[in-house]
């Protein structure tokens, strides 16, 4: 299939839309497809750039890649590689410009593939995002404030009917996840997950 597509989603603070767009593609296709995502949100927005970047640029494999944005998304913290190598993003696609009098935040980054990668918005709007990645939010106070939340008195029913729509098994996963705050195996060792996702969904 070689017909170019053009697609635009409003109001896109979850990306998951846009994923799941891009890989209903037909296999083989081989047009050009231009994606416009505007998000009034600024948080959401600089969040959505992140991931972006983080999986069509070069670097980690598309594997490693998906699943440092799946935590990203989901888990409130992070290994130290993954958040190492989400401190370097962050400053390859915003550097100084935080800091910077221009007006306008502009930045084109190459892909994995033949296409790229643009983000344009008013330099105001990456003033919160960066200062977010920037705080000193340490583990446990990510992990107090996380369990605040998710097990707020007034969220009791909330949560017991989520799990009762769910197999046993998949209640079990599910406690498990809010228990730890990492989407994980349960096998999988936790102990390297030790930096906060200043990053996370909000």
């Amino acid at each position: 299939m070689y017909q170019n597509i053009k697609l635009c989603f409003t109001a896109a603070s979850d990306i998951r839309n846009l994923v799941q767009t891009v890989n209903a593609l037909p296999k083989g296709y081989q047009g050009k497809c231009d994606i416009l995502i505007n998000e009034f949100d600024t948080i959401a927005s600089n969040r959505n750039l992140v991931i972006l970047y983080i999986l069509m640029t070069g670097g980690p494999s598309i594997e490693e890649a998906a699943e440092l944005v799946v935590h990203l998304m989901y888990s409130s913290r992070l290994t130290t590689n993954g958040a190492a190598y989400l401190r370097r993003c962050v400053h390859t696609i915003y550097g100084d410009s935080s800091r910077s009098s221009d007006m306008a935040f502009q930045r084109t980054f190459a892909t994995r593939g033949r296409g790229r990668l643009y983000s344009a918005q008013p330099a105001m709007a990456i003033k919160r995002p960066v200062e977010m990645f920037l705080s000193r939010y340490e583990l446990p106070r990510a992990m107090r404030r996380m369990k605040d939340v998710l097990f707020d008195a007034l969220r009791v029913d909330e949560r017991h009917k989520l799990l009762a729509g769910l197999d046993p098994p998949h209640r079990l996963a599910q406690n498990h996840f809010w228990k730890t705050g990492v989407l994980a195996p349960f096998s999988l060792d936790l102990s390297t997950f030790v930096d906060p996702n200043r990053w996370g969904a909000k």
